[in-house]
């Protein structure tokens, strides 16, 4: 029922859209147009120039009629032509005097008849078989035997419009005298209600009927000779045109269909044509005329295929963004290996969800994730990926386990499983907790895929760019970072492509706050930067969401679109030669969808031979922008027309789905996710599916051209020219690894693929609606190259080494396995009876199965496969008892510090101790039956047991579990239990005996506890100094771009520690530097002060400018609070981490464009 229902509505929504679908074909006119004067179709149409010349346009090609030809009058003011069926055409020309001289063209003959009007003709029509003119003050004539001849006329008045009824009448609509029918013999005037005597009119022929509208707004229809009111105004009716938003225009043919128009055409004047079709001339005097198409539109079909996964709950979101979409991501890829894209998601959303949806062959997909074995692992979604790294034709999956941030971890697919195959370190100083970007490349050009890594800033580090050579087997060697010192920044992603067409290729930086920066590869290891963005300050000041590189144009080169956080998405157009221009404006992408943070796509997803955009944004509104490429430059949003609703999407990839030569969307969702699936189904595709050999076995890096048949090389027939890896790999998407041509399927064509490693292959002749794999190499020639590969891959099969070494020790493995599970985890007898029975179960089985081959491995296989049964779920309690245990140590060392912290700061505790220790000090005879004495010692004391000790025992509990300053606590512990025992008691003459005793072990307490607080504290101590100083380069660098004097002084040292852990505070300092420069953009004379202050107390951290100053002191830190469109997070986080270590931020003084001043509060830690 819910499907039905889904089907009447969309079939409703599909019905109301009254526009016509449409394209616009520039046409190839001689002369400047001023006028369309009509035609019978874009093939066969007139115009009027500027030279008061007549241009019959047909069949490609100009009739120019000169005014000496129509006229034989020198001084003209204007003329007015008038066509009517059959390519004949009138033409009245107004002499500088007003009188109206007539000719006509008619079959290429020019006739200039005998007669002068005294005064302008407005209108000529055709009734009855004769032609009539209409001007002023109701003059009418008629031709009648070659001869023009005035008729008699009870008007006075000029005409403003004459109209044809298509048979045998005409309506006149004359000014201040209403309207009035003629057929060439009489006259009726019509009386039609008006108040106040306005006798002006508008008249419309519409559907046969002809429509009266009153000064009013009320619309009359002509029924039985008069007219009866109809409506109140209708637009549909009297409209010529209506706005359709900021990028278009529509006009309404003779059928009353709208027809959009773009408006940067810059449409002045429209025509529609005998066949309906229509002509726009825009204000340059270009001619465009439309042709129809059928627009294709998605569905979602999620729910129908089985890969919407589970519903969850909204996201959160600050300051408007998704605050987890970092850790999701989707990749589409053929992991089954039957030539369908699969889906692979991270669900970031919940943090835990992760699904391997296969695509079968009936096109259904099947839940695979606990078949495939992603189960078996603690995947975070930061980095996410799929590609052959090894060159066996299968996919790696390189991703990032939660618990091992600072590894890339590779899992490899044997018998349709996956298992970790090996990790590879991150450099300490690039950890981040910002998501890694992985692009894959052959970097290097030894023919396998690297992996090229991007890093934003970290704790010990200022980003950069590290690259993981891969020597060839799927192994990596240690990090390159050769490239970061080039490279440094809040990196975001990189784009590995030839941008320069040299053959080389080159690496496109994304950075937030920063440069997009271009290294243009010369040879091997050696770079040339170049600044993307480099003029546009707009630009490189703000945060970026990834680029991608495609050719938009067909012209062959890459152009590249960047996702900017302030002005959507930025364009900038290659010139072939990697120089780039910002067409940004010049195209419309300024203004052709809302300021905002998305995430960009790009396919072909109508077939017509043009690369398409579809962008996401992070924010929970604005979601998403289908935006077609109209093949004239520019792109427009379809999203509602194609089925692609607002809904709350976050992130999509692109596939052909369900091979039928479409692009489909995936797209993980608010709710559940969508499977958009493309009803274009036509013929108008070509796929490519590269197989390398001698390169990467995927052909990343490979180009493809398409030329018309006949004419290959010829840049004049070029259809489309793509770099595999150019848009493929977007931020936390990774789409199909397969090139997508929309085309023209009634013709051939060529396919020119030149592979990275330099082999060029031609494919000729190729018709269209089929999937074409081109192989780099075949025969002894790829064997030769992929021989080495073969033998490594079996030589170094861990799992055939395993089982080799294992054979002598399987029963041992089981026995030692089942030992310390028992002493270790208390394994009990049930679980212990399950591991042993399914694994000589399994012995045995492999032993029967493998009972007929005459080999080795009807040993090894059955020993091995034991091993791995025993030794696996011990592995297995031993890596998750070690994994509970490193988060619970972080756990309990941050309760630890604040317990410490609130012990230290909170005065009440230490100073109930002291008051304690002076009063056992001090303790006489006399003072334990002196109720002034033991009042106050009373109080004290219930202080003590109610409020002190408990945070002493917690402190003491605490340290227990992280197994740190195991003297100390023990001490704590003893002297506490000596304290308590003796405040139990009542005050008497014993109290007395030990009070020397008890101030010994209060005062050792206190020392005890200032030993582990001095031990704790320094993990969560900085030096503000050194914090500085490892940001200082990206601060001296942003204040130079930005033309900020800056002023640094400090009355601090590197051994002076603040409570405040390092990372925390350089994100805090570089968001307010980062406010202070934007507040900074309209003054001329731009300073910027940064003091680090030693107070007795406290350290402080002062940041001044001479900008905007704050005008909302109170309000300035709550979540979401911002003044110049960014998310207004920075200082509300600011504040929420300076309390958590009882520090803050405030704003000291404000006095716009003169000082503003942010102070830094911080804590000292004096227990160092």
């Amino acid at each position: 029922m819910k499907k039905i229902f889904s089907v009447i509505i969309l079939l409703l929504v599909l019905s109301l859209s009254g526009i016509a679908k449409n394209k616009w074909k520039k046409i190839p006119v001689s002369t400047n147009v001023i006028k369309i004067i009509g035609g019978e179709s874009a093939n066969d149409f007139w115009l009027l120039d500027t030279a008061n010349s007549i241009i019959h346009y047909n069949d490609l090609s100009d009739e120019i009629y000169t005014i000496s030809e129509i006229s034989n009058t020198a001084n003209i003011k204007s003329i007015r032509p008038f066509y009517f069926n059959n390519n004949k055409v009138f033409v009245c020309i107004i002499d500088n005097n007003w009188m109206t001289h007539i000719a006509s063209i008619e079959n290429g003959i020019v006739r200039k008849y005998d007669y002068t009007n005294n005064g302008p003709l407005q209108y000529i029509e055709f009734i009855n078989g004769y032609y009539y003119a209409f001007g002023d003050f109701g003059t009418i004539v008629k031709l009648m035997n070659g001869k023009w001849s005035n008729v008699e006329s009870p008007i006075d008045e000029t005409f403003n419009t004459v109209i044809s009824d298509g048979n045998d009448k005409l309506y006149l609509n004359v000014r201040n005298n209403g309207v009035w029918s003629f057929d060439g013999d009489s006259f009726i005037h019509f009386n039609i209600p008006n108040k106040d005597n306005k006798l002006n009119y508008s008249i419309k022929l519409f559907n046969n009927n002809i429509y009266v509208l009153n000064y009013q707004g009320q619309v009359f229809r002509l029924q039985n000779d008069s007219f009866i009111y109809y409506s109140d105004h209708d637009n549909s009716i009297f409209n010529l045109e209506d706005y359709l938003n900021s990028n278009e225009v529509g006009v309404y043919d003779s059928n009353r269909q709208l027809i959009s128009i773009p408006l940067y055409i810059n449409p002045s004047l429209f025509k529609v044509l005998k066949d309906n079709s229509v002509l726009i001339l825009n204000k340059n005097g270009d001619v465009y005329h439309n042709y129809s198409v059928e627009y294709n539109f998605f569905r979602n079909y999620a729910s129908t295929k089985g890969v919407e996964g589970v519903k969850y709950s909204s996201p959160k979101f600050i300051g408007g963004a998704r605050s987890n979409i970092k850790n999701t991501s989707i990749v589409l890829y053929d992991i089954s290996a039957n030539n369908r894209a699969d889906i692979l998601i991270f669900d970031g959303f919940t943090f835990v969800d992760k699904y391997l949806f296969t695509n079968t062959d009936n096109g259904m997909f099947i839940n695979n994730t606990e078949e495939f074995g992603l189960n078996n692992f603690s995947i975070d979604g930061i980095v996410f990926s799929a590609i052959d790294l090894n060159q066996d034709y299968k996919p790696e999956l390189i991703t990032t386990f939660s618990n091992k941030r600072n590894q890339l971890s590779i899992l490899q697919i044997s018998n349709n499983v996956f298992s970790l195959n090996s990790t590879i370190d991150i450099p300490e100083n690039y950890l981040t907790e910002n998501a890694v970007f992985n692009n894959y490349t052959d970097i290097d050009k030894d023919g396998d895929i690297d992996i090229v890594s991007s890093f934003g800033y970290s704790t010990k580090g200022s980003g950069g760019v590290v690259v993981f050579h891969n020597n060839g087997y799927g192994d990596f060697s240690e990090a390159d970072t050769s490239l970061s010192s080039m490279l440094r920044g809040w990196n975001v992603s990189t784009l590995v492509s030839d941008f320069n067409n040299d053959g080389l290729n080159d690496i496109l930086l994304c950075k937030n706050w920063g440069h997009n920066i271009i290294l243009f590869q010369k040879e091997k290891n050696k770079w040339e930067e170049y600044k993307l963005d480099e003029y546009d300050t707009n630009i490189y000041t703000q945060r970026k969401f990834g680029n991608i590189a495609f050719d938009y144009d067909n012209d062959g080169d890459l152009d590249i679109f960047s996702s900017v956080y302030n002005t959507s998405i930025s364009v900038f157009e290659n010139n072939g030669e990697g120089k780039f221009t910002n067409i940004t404006k010049k195209i419309g992408f300024d203004t052709l969808v809302k300021k905002g943070n998305y995430y960009i796509n790009s396919a072909d997803f109508n077939n017509d031979g043009f690369e398409d955009i579809i962008l996401v944004s992070t924010n929970k509104s604005n979601n998403i922008y289908l935006l077609l490429n109209d093949s004239l430059g520019h792109f427009k949003n379809h999203s509602k027309e194609m089925g692609i609703p607002n809904a709350s999407t976050c992130l999509i990839s692109t596939a052909d789905i369900d091979n039928d030569g479409d692009i489909d969307i995936y797209g993980l969702n608010e709710n559940y996710n969508k499977l958009w699936i493309n009803n274009l189904d036509n013929s108008n595709y070509i796929k490519i599916k590269l197989k390398g050999v001698k390169s990467n076995s995927v052909g990343l890096g490979a180009k493809v051209w398409l030329y018309e048949s006949g004419h290959i090389d010829n840049a004049n027939f070029l259809k489309g020219y793509q770099q595999l890896g150019s848009k493929e790999f977007g931020l936390r998407s990774q789409s199909e690894l397969m090139l997508h041509f929309g085309l023209d399927a009634s013709r051939k064509y060529d396919i020119k693929v030149q592979f990275y490693g330099g082999e060029l292959k031609n494919i000729l002749n190729v018709s269209a609606g089929q999937t074409i794999i081109v192989e780099e190499n075949i025969g002894l020639l790829a064997f030769y190259y992929s021989i080495d590969n073969t033998l490594y891959q079996l030589l170094n099969n861990r799992v055939f080494i395993i089982y080799f070494v294992i054979i002598s020790i399987g029963l041992l493995a089981l026995f030692l396995s089942i030992y310390y599970g028992n002493k270790l985890f208390d394994w009990n007898v049930r679980l212990t009876s399950i591991i042993i029975s399914l694994d000589i179960i399994l012995f045995i089985s492999l032993l029967l199965a493998l009972n007929d081959v005459d080999s080795i491995y009807r040993y090894i296989i059955p020993l091995g496969s034991a091993v791995l049964g025993s030794l696996g779920p011990l592995s297995v309690f031993i890596w998750i008892d070690r994994f509970n245990s490193l988060q619970s140590s972080d756990e309990v060392d941050y309760e630890l510090f604040n317990a410490l912290r609130n012990f230290s700061h909170g005065e009440w505790a230490a100073s109930n101790l002291n008051s304690l220790q002076l009063l056992f000090e001090n303790l006489s005879l006399e003072d334990i039956n002196d109720q002034d004495y033991v009042l106050p010692f009373n109080n004290r004391k219930t202080n003590f047991l109610e409020l002190t000790k408990p945070l002493i025992e917690d402190i003491i509990s605490l340290s227990s579990k992280l197994e740190v300053s195991k003297d100390s606590s023990e001490s704590i512990n003893v002297e506490l239990d000596i304290i308590t025992k003796c405040l139990k008691k009542d005050i008497n003459n014993s109290t007395l005996d030990n009070k020397d005793q008890i101030a010994k072990s209060i005062i050792k307490l206190r020392e005890n506890i200032r030993l582990l607080r001095k031990l704790i504290f320094r993990n969560h101590s900085c030096s503000p100094f050194k914090v500085y100083k490892n940001i200082s380069e990206n601060i001296e660098q942003l204040t130079k771009e930005a033309n900020v004097k800056l002023v640094f002084k400090t009355f601090m040292n590197e051994k002076e520690m603040a409570l405040m852990d390092a990372a925390s505070l350089a994100n805090i300092i570089d968001n307010c530097v980062n406010n202070s420069l934007k507040a900074m953009n309209e003054v001329s004379n731009k300073v910027l002060t940064i003091k680090l202050i030693n107070d007795d107390l406290r350290y402080f951290v002062s940041i001044s400018d001479n900008g905007c100053g704050v005008h909302d002191q109170d309000i300035i830190f709550d979540n979401g609070y911002s003044t110049n469109a960014s998310t207004g997070f920075g200082l509300y986080y600011a504040k929420d981490t300076l309390s958590k270590y009882g520090a803050r931020i405030y704003v000291k003084n404000s006095e716009p464009w003169v000082l503003t001043t942010f102070i830094i509060e911080l804590q000292k830690n004096n227990n160092r």
